[in-house]
C-alpha cells in the first residue's frame, strides 16, 4: 500500500478539521491554522458578511486578537481601499484570485492607514476565494503570507483549490446542521402549545412549532411572505426588525438589556405579543444568524396577567382585568368600553391598583406585571 507523503497527510488533516469543525468538535480557529499549514501560507483566513450571518467574523490565525478590529477601523473591509475585497465580491464561487487580481499600490494610495496596517501585520502575498455566495450572505476563504515569503506556486495553488471545495462542503453541512437544529428546536414547543418562531434577521424563517404555523394560517396578526415572518401591522413589522437585529447582534449596539418585545395589532386593534430571545448555537462561528420569536395569544397573556395580579398584589377581579388590559396596550377608553365602565371609573380602579403595588403611572404598572411572567 503506497504510503501517504507528507503534503497529503496534511491535507487530509485540514480536511479533517473543516468536517469536525462543522460538527461543532473542533474550532474553526484551529481548523484554519491546519488550512494554513497545508499551503505553506502564515495565516488562514475564514470571513463571513451579509443578512444571514450571525456575527459577521473573520477568522485570521497566527495574528494578534486586535488585528481583526483595526482592520475594520482602518478601512480593511471597505473596497475601495482594498481590492482583495473589490476583487472577492465580483468573483464566482470557487474563483481564485490572488496579488495579480488586484490593486495593491492603488490601495495604499487609498487608503494609508490599511497600508499601515498591512505593513504592521507583516501582510506579503495573498490568495483568496469565496466558497459560499448567495444574495443573503458570503463566506470567503484565503491564505495571507508573510512578506518574507515567496508567493503561492502552481502546487499551492493547487491544494488551496482542494481544500476550498473541502471547505465549501463542510460549511455547506454547518449551514444544513444549523437549519435541523432551528427545525428542531421550534418543534420541541409544540409539547407546550406554544407559538415559537426561529427566525433570521431579515425574517427568514428557518423553523418554526406546529401552533405558530397555525397562528400562520390564521393570518390575523401576521402570516408568512417568501418564507419570511410578515406581520400585518407596518409599524409594528419595522419594530420587529429592528429587536431582531438588536437581539442577534447586541454588540453592535449600546450596552444594557434591548426591548426584547414587540406588540402588534389585527384589524379590529386586538393586540399580540411577539417575544425575541437569542436562538442558542452549539458552534464557535455561527453561519446562520437567528433568534427565537415567542408569539403570545392575547387573551391567554391576559388571563394570565389577571390571575398573577390577583395572587400576588390581591387585586379585585375587575382591578385584575383592567390591569391585564393595560399590559396588552389597551387604551382607557377601550378598556372603559370593554368593562362596561366610564373612563373616570377606570382612572379609580387604577389608582386603587398603584396603592397596592406600589406603581406611580400606567407604564411603571405594565412593566412591574411585566416583570412577574
Amino acid at each position: 500500500m503506497r504510503r501517504l507523503s507528507e503534503i497529503e497527510r496534511k491535507l487530509q488533516f485540514a480536511k479533517d478539521g473543516f468536517g469536525e469543525a462543522a460538527l461543532g468538535l473542533l474550532g474553526w480557529t484551529e481548523a484554519m491554522a491546519r488550512f494554513a499549514d497545508s499551503v505553506g501560507s502564515r495565516t488562514g483566513q475564514l470571513i463571513g458578511i451579509g443578512s444571514q450571518v450571525a456575527l459577521p467574523f473573520n477568522i485570521m490565525t497566527e495574528m494578534p486578537p486586535e488585528a481583526g478590529a483595526e482592520f475594520e477601523r482602518v478601512g480593511g473591509g471597505d473596497p475601495w481601499i482594498n481590492s482583495r475585497v473589490r476583487a472577492g465580491i465580483a468573483a464566482p464561487e470557487l474563483a481564485l484570485r490572488d496579488d495579480a487580481d488586484f490593486t495593491i499600490e492603488q490601495d495604499r494610495q487609498r487608503g494609508p492607514e490599511f497600508g499601515d496596517w498591512k505593513d504592521r501585520h507583516r501582510i506579503g502575498y495573498s490568495c483568496i476565494t469565496n466558497l459560499v455566495k448567495n444574495d443573503r450572505f458570503l463566506i470567503g476563504l484565503g491564505a495571507l503570507h508573510d512578506r518574507s515569503q515567496e508567493p503561492m506556486g502552481s502546487e499551492e495553488k493547487r491544494a488551496f483549490l482542494e481544500l476550498a471545495f473541502s471547505l465549501r462542503d463542510a460549511i455547506r453541512l454547518q449551514l444544513s446542521l444549523e437549519g435541523q437544529e432551528a427545525k428542531l428546536v421550534a418543534r420541541t414547543f409544540d409539547a407546550i402549545d406554544k407559538p415559537v418562531f426561529v427566525c433570521g434577521p431579515d425574517g427568514l424563517i428557518s423553523g418554526m412549532s406546529q401552533p405558530a404555523a397555525e397562528l400562520v394560517k390564521e393570518g390575523r396578526w401576521l402570516t408568512s411572505r417568501q418564507d419570511r415572518l410578515v406581520l400585518k401591522d407596518a409599524n409594528a413589522q419595522g419594530e420587529l426588525a429592528r429587536v431582531m437585529v438588536e437581539t442577534i447582534f447586541p454588540v453592535r449596539f449600546m450596552p444594557g438589556k434591548p426591548n426584547d418585545s414587540v406588540l402588534t395589532r389585527d384589524e379590529d386593534g386586538y393586540p399580540l405579543y411577539l417575544e425575541i430571545t437569542p436562538f442558542p448555537m452549539i458552534h464557535e462561528v455561527p453561519l446562520r444568524a437567528s433568534a427565537l420569536v415567542i408569539a403570545y395569544p392575547p387573551k391567554q397573556r391576559e388571563l394570565r396577567c389577571a390571575a398573577i395580579a390577583r395572587a400576588i398584589y390581591r387585586l379585585t377581579p375587575t382591578e385584575a382585568v383592567i390591569a391585564s388590559y393595560l399590559v396588552s396596550g389597551k387604551s382607557l377608553d377601550t378598556i372603559a368600553d370593554l368593562c362596561g365602565i366610564g373612563r373616570g371609573t377606570v382612572r379609580t380602579h387604577l389608582k386603587r391598583t398603584f396603592d397596592k403595588t406600589g406603581a406611580r403611572s400606567q407604564v411603571g404598572l405594565v412593566a412591574l406585571l411585566n416583570s412577574t411572567m
